[in-house]
This record gives structure tokens, sequence and C-alpha cells, in this order.
């Protein structure tokens, strides 16, 4: 910050940048005008030996400004600690639920665990990319698919009584073998849990290959 001998050591994420380019940069890098005098105001009432914070709009390179709440505690005559945090959980709770549903998307579609979706009638209708690896499929389903078309089970009515136990329980577990089209009969492990559309959620855990 000009005028002043400390370090100031806002979150890497704020910035979007890695923790050690951070080291040695000026404060008014991410802030500037109005946010940068209430930055200053906080400062010198930390100077002055009170601790004090403030909410200022951080400068992002790449997206939006991030909402930080700034807190100043001094240390001695000279120096004081200033941290920072997100705070756009309050400030904006529409732009944070958005970003912790793509958060969830991103974190659904990379899991390593097969994970399907079904409707109400036991039709796919979305598959992660280990899911759609698994039952052979390029792409994510436009449609609702029926999933005796996609694989050959040997105990259909397994699978129906345990996603039917899923949604009258909320949860449900079981066991069963498949005919994968490019990996033949495998015993898969299953745990599906109810969704408030009728529908299912499926972990699909691959146990043996027959």
């Amino acid at each position: 910050m000009p005028g002043s001998s400390t370090s100031t050591r806002p979150r890497a994420s704020c910035a979007a940048r890695p923790p050690g380019a951070l080291q040695g940069r000026r404060i008014d890098e991410f802030v500037g005008g109005r946010e940068l005098e209430k930055l200053v105001a906080a400062r010198e009432a930390a100077v002055a030996g009170d601790e004090s914070k403030v909410l200022i709009h951080m400068r992002r390179p790449t997206s939006d400004p991030l909402p930080v709440e700034v807190r100043f505690a001094p240390l001695s005559l000279e120096q004081f600690l200033c941290t920072g945090r997100d705070v756009s959980a309050w400030v904006d709770p529409e732009r944070a639920r958005e970003a912790a549903a793509q958060r969830y998307r991103h974190a659904l579609e990379e899991s390593i665990d097969g994970i399907l979706m079904l409707d109400d009638e036991d039709r796919l209708v979305y598959a992660n990319r280990a899911g759609r690896d698994l039952l052979g499929l390029r792409e994510a389903p436009v449609a609702p698919l029926p999933l005796d078309g996609l694989v050959t089970v040997e105990e259909p009515e397994r699978l129906h009584t345990g996603l039917r136990d899923a949604r009258r329980d909320g949860e449900a577990s079981w066991e069963m073998r498949c005919e994968l089209p490019k990996r033949g009969a495998v015993l898969f492990s299953i745990d599906a849990i109810a969704l408030q559309d009728g529908g299912c959620q499926a972990f699909v855990q691959p146990r043996e290959v027959a």
C-alpha cells in the first residue's frame, strides 16, 4: 500500500494468482478509487491502534470484482496485519448459489465413480464421464434412454426393485451383474438416492469382471 512498510496478504484466490505471485505487490494493483480510499482509512485506524475491518471489491484479471472483507490488526506502532476473506455468499447470494452449482456440476462430471441420473420411469437422463464410459456412450443423452437398451441385466427386476426402494426409503444399496457393450459381464455395487422430482441418482462402481 502506498506509504506503508507493512505487508498485506490478500488471499491468493481473490486475485486469481498463486501465492508466490502476490509477494511484493502493491495493494493498489488490486483495488483502486473509492475502494482504495476505504482501505486506506481502515489502515489508518489500525495504525492508530484500533482493529478495523472494511468491505471492498477487489479487482481480478479474469472475472468480476470479488467482495472481500479486509481486517487490519495492529502488531506494533509501525506494523499491522491485514487479512482478507471472500464474502460473496453474503453480498451476492444468487451469484454464490450459481457458483456453488457450477462447482457441483463440475465435481459430478469429473467424479471417478459412474454417476447416473434416472427419471421416475427408470430412464437415463444424465451420465457423467465415468458413467458414459461404463455404458459405452460417447455423449450425454439428449433425451431419456431406457436402461434396457444400454445394458443387459441378469436380474432386471433387481434393478427396478433397488430403485423403488431408494424412492421409498430415500436411499438403497445393492449389487448386481450386468453385461456391458465393451466390458462384458461385470458385477456392480450400486448406491442410489431419491431425488425430489421422483427420479434417482445412482453411484455405480465395478466390483469385478466376471
